[in-house]
């Protein structure tokens, strides 16, 4: 089943992370068995950017794949750039995995998301986001050698910066 994937692919991930890590990611699973669902998610989170810092890409697919659901069970409801938060970490380490497509549905669901936003509600943090999210569209695209849809993408991020 999807939940023992996951666990399979955590498992085997913390092989490469370092002690620290480790340890993080055994406190964010028992936050999450003790369904304390706002520090596990940010446990998981820490654990894949660790994972990032390591060069571990796959190991922070992993951690950023279990902080997800993390956020959907909470019972406060999270900002915009917390609800992306795990969507654009995703998206840029599958990008360095060269899985460019869940790259791009990553991504593709920010910037969906990023467009929901009335225009003045658009805050500065909003436009952080935008701009990142926009930035890394365009590293992806770049990455796959489609050169116009990059600077088309950077183009429509340099207004914003």
């Amino acid at each position: 089943n999807e939940r023992r994937e996951i666990h399979e692919r955590i498992a085997g991930s913390l092989e490469h992370l370092s002690d620290e890590s480790k340890g993080i990611v055994f406190y964010a699973r028992h936050h999450a068995m003790a369904k304390q669902w706002e520090k596990a998610f940010d446990l998981y989170m820490m654990a894949g950017k660790k994972a990032e810092e390591e060069i571990d890409f796959t190991g922070a697919v992993s951690l950023y794949t279990e902080a997800k659901p993390c956020l959907s069970r909470t019972r406060v409801k999270p900002s915009l750039k917390r609800k992306l938060s795990p969507h654009a970490a995703l998206g840029s380490c599958y990008r360095e995995l060269v899985r460019y497509d869940e790259a791009e549905e990553e991504l593709e669901f920010c910037l969906d998301k990023t467009m929901d936003i009335p225009e003045d509600e658009r805050d500065l943090a909003f436009r952080e986001i935008e701009i990142d999210v926009i930035t890394t569209l365009a590293k992806l695209k770049q990455a796959q050698s489609k050169y116009g849809e990059a600077m088309e993408l950077y183009e429509r991020a340099l207004p914003t910066a």
